[in-house]
């Protein structure tokens, strides 16, 4: 069952994110430095990121959790029919096949994706000799790193409600108007495993969602330091497969 509807109406919330810079921006100088070179090997385009409204990822959790009754929104990494890396979407329960698939051809909108197209860009990410197999030589430099980089990231439904809170609680508070969604490719470092969280796995391909703001005329992504408050998994943690994949 879904942990509770994602649209809280308070007027102002308590906060309930922290998105630390160091974290952030180290994770994405590793990319940078050890997966992306090896990613542009196999493809033609790597987007620095996927930009989005926020009303579009609004009308997509609201029709996952209230219309595909599912728990999970699924990040599955793919690579298009422009030979571009990128991500579909797909609601989804924790280690069961996906039958339903989005894509983001315009910042505006999520629109279905059929389900032959969508396999073929998973497969161009998977196959032999793709984008995974590349990546897989950044990580298994020791005998007990994992066997294999990340296939997809399962995200709860109830923490990612959570960035609505702290949207409304930026608005209300702070006068951060949030403008719009970002996710970008990035990884977990060679030293951020944590014994608490069995999904934050050294060297992992993962995507983080990032929420942006006006500032000083232009947009610049809403940092959250404050050692404060909890880290919330809508931001950079989901359920990793490996090791948490469907059969």
């Amino acid at each position: 069952m879904a942990y509770f509807p994602p649209f809280p109406t308070q007027n102002q919330p308590y906060p309930s994110m922290f998105v630390e810079q160091g974290d952030i921006k180290n994770r994405r100088a590793y990319f940078v430095k050890n997966k992306l070179q090896n990613i542009l090997k196999v493809v033609d385009s790597v987007p620095d990121y996927i930009s989005f409204t926020f009303d579009a990822f609004k009308n997509l959790i609201r029709d996952i959790y209230d219309n595909k009754k599912k728990n999970y929104l699924r990040f599955l990494f793919a690579v298009d029919d422009t030979n571009t890396f990128t991500i579909i979407f797909a609601p989804a329960e924790l280690k069961i096949q996906e039958t339903e698939y989005y894509y983001l051809p315009t910042s505006a909108k999520f629109e279905s994706l059929d389900s032959g197209t969508a396999s073929k860009w998973i497969t161009r990410y998977k196959e032999s000799g793709g984008v995974r197999d590349q990546l897989d030589s950044t990580i298994n430099q020791n005998p007990t790193d994992s066997p294999s980089d990340t296939n997809y990231i399962d995200h709860e439904i109830g923490a990612i409600a959570q960035i609505w809170t702290e949207i409304i609680y930026q608005n209300a508070a702070f006068d951060n108007e949030v403008t719009s969604l970002r996710i970008w490719f990035s990884s977990y470092t060679d030293n951020d495993a944590r014994p608490s969280d069995i999904n934050i796995i050294d060297k992992r391909l993962i995507a983080e969602l990032l929420l942006v703001h006006m500032k000083n005329g232009s947009e610049e992504i809403l940092y959250i330091d404050n050692p404060g408050r909890h880290r919330a998994k809508a931001f950079n943690t989901g359920n990793l497969c490996p090791p948490n994949c469907h059969p």
